[in-house]
């Protein structure tokens, strides 16, 4: 009887345990610098910096895909949409003016394979556009925004500059803007996105997700819970299980020169179904990828902090392009 106990104790234990440590990781933590890399002219470069435009890809998965998961392209527009608006928020806040913000493709950067850091154009993912409805094998990107209408030059740029951040801002052991500058005709991609858009300096920020609900987690960990404590009369509880996380790619491109000026990237846990959330884009992660991009300079006489650069001129109101 005193064994039983003690397994339905450890049993509620993990139950609590687990439900707990899911609704912990939307807990923010601080800003980090670990993985912030800058170029040899940011110094020069980032005080010139007064105008820029902002293209992200997210693509958010419920449950793992390798295990009958699936991307979402609903859930993944949804995060983009908070994740455009918070940024361009958070920057505006600084001093830049965010001339436009596009959010051109769902998944393009599924293109670059991570673990080989390579570009495989023929593989297919589990994607569906609304939840569970029509998941099938497609190739990415999972969904081409209507506002680029039937510009394939600007399009395949896009799709280019994507793909090829991602793979610079991914090998942490080379720095972003030698494996950039080396990229194919990025040159090329770069020239049509500024004539384009008429920036010179443009934001392309990636996330890669996953949402798992709590139910699921749970259900991962109480049958390794139940073995744990029957192997150990209930002495020893423990499991391994799921939680929603994204990751963040970002890179500051001089269009110009062709360099990654900046970047950052970092992996953030969140709670069940946070991933989607405006809240969690607006005060977690948007806060905590743009951090370390340096205000530009405050009115004469304001106090100045160190992330504090000069700046010529003040932002006037931006527009949006969809």
């Amino acid at each position: 009887m005193k064994a039983e106990s003690k397994c339905i104790r450890s049993l509620v234990t993990i139950a609590f345990t687990v439900a707990t440590g899911l609704l912990c990781c939307s807990c923010a933590t601080g800003p980090t610098k670990r993985y912030v890399r800058t170029s040899p002219s940011y110094t020069i470069v980032i005080p010139d910096v007064k105008t820029v435009g902002i293209i992200n890809d997210v693509c958010i998965a419920r449950g793992r895909v390798d295990k009958k998961g699936y991307y979402s392209v609903q859930d993944s527009r949804i995060a983009e949409s908070h994740m455009l608006a918070s940024a361009k928020t958070h920057l505006e806040g600084k001093g830049y003016q965010v001339e436009f913000d596009l959010a051109p493709f769902v998944g393009a950067f599924k293109l670059f394979d991570f673990p080989t850091c390579e570009v495989i154009t023929g593989r297919t993912f589990r994607a569906s556009t609304q939840q569970e409805d029509g998941v099938e094998d497609t190739r990415p990107p999972f969904f081409v925004s209507p506002s680029l209408g039937n510009d394939e030059v600007f399009r395949d740029a896009l799709l280019d500059v994507i793909i090829r951040t991602t793979h610079a801002i991914a090998l942490f052991n080379i720095p972003p803007e030698k494996t950039f500058s080396s990229s194919g005709n990025i040159r090329e991609s770069l020239d049509v996105i500024a004539e384009r858009t008429d920036v010179q300096h443009l934001l392309v920020m990636i996330a890669n997700g996953r949402m798992t609900s709590m139910g699921e987690s749970l259900k991962q960990a109480l049958p390794q819970a139940i073995g744990v404590a029957i192997l150990t009369g209930g002495m020893v509880s423990g499991a391994v299980y799921d939680v929603s996380y994204i990751d963040g790619y970002i890179g500051l491109i001089d269009l110009k020169s062709g360099e990654i000026v900046w970047s950052n990237h970092m992996r953030l846990k969140t709670g069940p179904n946070s991933v989607i959330q405006e809240k969690f884009f607006r005060e977690q992660w948007v806060p905590q990828l743009l951090h370390h991009i340096p205000a530009k300079a405050k009115p004469q006489n304001a106090e100045q902090d160190e992330s504090t650069v000069p700046s010529k001129a003040a932002p006037s109101a931006s527009s949006t392009v969809r």
